[in-house]
């Protein structure tokens, strides 16, 4: 029991640990973060020192609980479940703006020059609070009748690595984007360069940015590298990153609506198929310089994004009559007199 109660007593010690923290600028923690970080000087304080927090905890107890139910690593599972609940909640409100969007553009007959913003980031390793260092970042503006036709790209150099992390910033880099990491790494290293850059592209007016898509499983480091670059010029609550395929799969229903009786994406997994099969994957020309050079191209940044567009147009241009035109709607070198250049789509399996 007395095991017990000084997990108690450290958990409020988090919570005054982190209120701290915040209040003195760094940004939103999480509990999870918050125990390894007041880890060690909760271990180096004494008796007396310990005693408010456990005297917290008995008082918790004699009335009962309170419901604080804490995890096998001392986290209440009450902040568990609203942190989720949050994740839930921004996702479905990226939803409900990415259809709202596809419902007035359908209604204004604007559909074919509705832009999407897809976003891909490339990274050297994590540090102990659990942000990622970028390496690469890239944007592109994309549109069913002009397919990709703008892009930002830069190479970061985000500063000395954190300390132990070298070994992993290189085995990282060596089996992905493989570019040289810091104290040899490319690109810009202030950060207000990278933000002004940013906003302008993406037309930041008045706290309002557009929806940013990527990768289905690179959202969650997207928005940390994003809240890294962007730190108080654009707020968390601001900050919209969505699933790519989510994105897909809405603007194919809508794009159906207008050519086509039937529905051949029967969820979003149809899309993420796509997404995940990345047939031009090795596609040469839409890469950056570094990458090019060194023969990397599927690992680049402004690649993804570029090859993403490739496939959604190839999938979507048909049902409102465009003509899908090379190296803006698919690779220069594709075969645009097939019905879909993109193989895949002719599978049987309509998921």
């Amino acid at each position: 029991m007395p095991k017990k109660a000084a997990k108690n007593g450290f958990f409020y010690y988090m919570l005054e640990w982190k209120e701290r923290a915040e209040a003195s600028g760094r940004k939103t923690l999480s509990l999870a973060q918050v125990q390894e970080k007041a880890g060690p000087s909760w271990a180096a304080m004494n008796a007396a020192e310990r005693a408010p927090y456990l005297e917290k905890a008995k008082q918790n107890k004699a009335n009962g609980g309170n419901g604080v139910k804490l995890t096998s690593q001392g986290i209440p599972v009450t902040q568990i479940d609203a942190e989720r609940r949050e994740k839930e909640e921004h996702a479905a409100s990226i939803i409900r703006r990415l259809k709202a969007m596809l419902d007035t553009a359908s209604q204004n007959d604007t559909l074919e020059s509705l832009d999407f913003y897809i976003i891909s980031f490339a990274y050297f390793c994590v540090n102990s609070d659990g942000d990622y260092l970028p390496a690469e970042m890239a944007v592109v503006r994309f549109n069913l009748r002009d397919g990709v036709h703008d892009q930002l790209h830069m190479l970061i150099n985000p500063g000395s690595l954190p300390l132990g992390m070298a070994y992993d910033a290189q085995q990282h880099a060596n089996d992905d984007h493989q570019l040289p990491t810091p104290p040899n790494a490319l690109g810009e290293s202030d950060f207000d360069i990278i933000n002004d850059k940013l906003l302008r592209f993406l037309g930041y007016n008045n706290g309002q940015i557009p929806l940013l898509f990527t990768e289905r499983d690179d959202v969650a480091k997207v928005e940390n590298m994003l809240q890294g670059i962007f730190s108080i010029s654009v707020s968390k609550d601001q900050l919209g990153v969505g699933s790519l395929a989510d994105m897909f799969f809405h603007l194919k229903r809508a794009t159906e609506k207008h050519g086509l009786d039937t529905e051949t994406f029967g969820s979003v997994h149809r899309a993420q198929l796509l997404i995940t099969k990345d047939i031009y994957d090795y596609t040469v020309g839409i890469a950056c310089d570094y990458h090019e050079a060194n023969s990397n191209v599927k690992n680049c940044a402004l690649s993804r994004c570029v090859r993403w567009g490739y496939v959604i147009a190839d999938n979507c241009c048909m049902d409102l009559c465009i003509e899908l035109q090379p190296g803006k709607h698919v690779p220069a070198n594709a075969d645009t007199t097939s019905q879909y250049a993109t193989p895949a789509y002719s599978s049987s399996n309509n998921a």
